[in-house]
């Protein structure tokens, strides 16, 4: 079942959207058991399915390539939407900047494609790396928005450093973590201030509902709760939903 609705509504803006998915060492759970760090490399086939994968992780990767083929790259001849792809784990990565190359086949899809799952949950930092992608790369006139995607629960948070090398502590214990998800908090804050939504999505009963609310709230953004992966793709199909290309003739 996906919870959270979202409202449809007609929109002429082009958008450029931050797709932020968790490479986590739990995205493997489901075919490799746990509590588990590092998923194998490769994934093999230990749920004998005859199928070697990494679950729920491939899901949410075809759900984040499928999510990108609700947009269009030009309308009327001019360029138009752009998606950029972070991941996180230790830490984030800007894996593709901002790029009208999305899609099958693309520049996006190959990034996500070339993912590889391990270590911990750094909500805070995917956060931050989303918005200064969009801060120092965006366009202007153009509609911002991140969407985040966990299976887990913040356990990773900013210790130190500076925003451009910043450094990070992990929690102690398997439970919930405050100065993780005090550093989520603050993160979407920051991209509030700049009039930045954030969508996050919440896969499984092991995400932190908590905190994924906040974030959202404190956007102007949404939470939708996933319990099932193969309900992925209508949880995005949701979030784009809002985003609903009105073309003038």
């Amino acid at each position: 079942m996906v919870t959270g609705r979202a409202v449809s509504q007609t929109n002429s803006t082009p958008r450029e959207i931050a797709v932020v998915l968790d490479r986590s060492g739990s995205v493997c759970l489901f075919t490799h058991g746990g509590p588990m760090n590092n998923c194998p490399i490769p994934p093999g086939d230990p749920d004998g399915n005859g199928i070697a994968d990494w679950q729920p992780f491939d899901t949410m990767r075809e759900a984040a390539i499928g999510f990108s083929e609700r947009f269009e790259p030009t309308v009327g001849g001019f360029d138009f939407d752009r998606l950029a792809m972070v991941s996180y784990a230790n830490t984030a990565t800007l894996d593709q900047g901002l790029t009208s190359d999305f899609g099958e086949a693309s520049a996006y899809s190959a990034a996500i494609d070339a993912l590889v799952p391990q270590d911990r949950t750094n909500i805070g930092h995917a956060i931050a790396v989303a918005r200064q992608q969009l801060q120092a790369n965006g366009q202007f006139g153009t509609e911002k928005v991140i969407v985040l995607l966990t299976d887990g629960i913040a356990n990773r948070y900013r210790s130190g450093g500076t925003d451009a090398n910043p450094t990070f502590s992990n929690c102690g214990g398997s439970g919930l973590c405050t100065a993780a998800e005090d550093y989520a908090r603050d993160e979407a804050q920051i991209a509030a201030g700049l009039g930045y939504r954030i969508f996050t999505i919440g896969l499984t009963e092991a995400a932190d509902e908590g905190v994924l609310q906040d974030i959202a709230a404190i956007s102007g953004g949404q939470y939708f709760d996933v319990d099932d992966p193969e309900l992925l793709a209508e949880a995005f199909d949701q979030i784009a939903d809002q985003f609903t290309v009105r073309l003038v003739e």
